[in-house]
């Protein structure tokens, strides 16, 4: 048997309101003013339309119209990044492993968590859903290396490919490490663009993710890698002493590549393997 919804009064001109925006997301301040209402009162209408599935909740105080099919026992899963342009504040981008996950480049998407890069970490409203991780950069850094990804009528920021990769060598911790960063390569190639990977390479201006890059490049099979690879190297720093750790987030150990300067603390087993599978 059907399960059947019904709505009525306020809550009815409410779903018709807000269902005309794409995606139909709204934050309950404009629902009060929609209906001339205090913020008890709204709270209580929102309240009995998420019970009803005709409105399902993204993040305290931010909702979305629910698709008419949605039930209580058969709820909408919302796109869990259409409402976040109304909670999070410039300058921003969404990066690391939720930028992969939005490029559909993850084989397993991480549930439960969103990256975000931000100059000042600020409140996000609580939800049982996406705990946020703020990875706070230079306000420098916003300048360039993020683009626009829409949603309907509604755009968010992200990093680019090319800046998605150079900031999971520089934290590898927040993408999953760096074979995550070689898998995206080899799956990913055709889709980045190898001139603006050079030049967010030298405006990120940090000599351990050019060599991390150099090394990775240089080690997958990929058209054009190699010769990137070369032009890199001319690139580097030779007043380094000591040698960066491929994968800062996992334990210093291994042989060091002398030539990119490199403690390869990563198999080469699965740096070959990376993305192959």
């Amino acid at each position: 048997m059907t399960e059947r919804k019904s709505v009525e009064g306020r809550g009815s001109d409410l779903l018709v309101h807000f269902a005309q925006r794409n995606p139909p997301t709204f934050d309950a301040r404009e629902a009060a003013e929609l209906l001339a209402v205090d913020t008890t009162t709204v709270a209580r209408i929102l309240s009995t339309l998420v019970a009803r599935g005709w409105v399902t909740r993204h993040r305290k105080g931010i909702y979305e119209i629910a698709p008419l099919w949605a039930t209580p026992s058969q709820p909408f899963d919302p796109d869990r990044f259409a409402a976040l342009a109304r909670w999070v504040r410039e300058p921003y981008y969404v990066g690391f492993r939720s930028a992969l996950e939005i490029r559909d480049w993850l084989d397993y998407p991480v549930r439960g968590r969103i990256w975000i890069a931000v100059a000042t970490p600020h409140h996000a409203p609580s939800t049982l859903r996406d705990r946020v991780t703020w990875v706070v950069l230079r306000e420098d850094r916003f300048s360039w290396g993020r683009e626009r990804h829409w949603i309907g009528d509604q755009a968010i920021w992200i990093s680019d490919p090319e800046r998605t990769v150079l900031d999971g060598l520089h934290l590898s911790r927040h993408i999953g490490g760096v074979t995550e960063v070689i898998g995206v390569l080899v799956r990913a190639w055709s889709s980045f663009d190898r001139a603006r990977l050079l030049e967010h390479a030298d405006r990120l201006a940090i000599d351990a993710v050019r060599r991390r890059l150099g090394f990775v490049l240089g080690a997958v099979d990929l058209p054009g890698a190699a010769e990137l690879a070369e032009q890199l190297h001319a690139t580097l720093s030779h007043s380094r002493r000591s040698p960066v750790v491929l994968d800062p987030s996992l334990p210093v150990d291994g042989p060091i590549d002398r030539r990119w300067g490199l403690r390869v603390n990563v198999d080469r087993a699965e740096i070959a393997g990376a993305g192959r599978t």
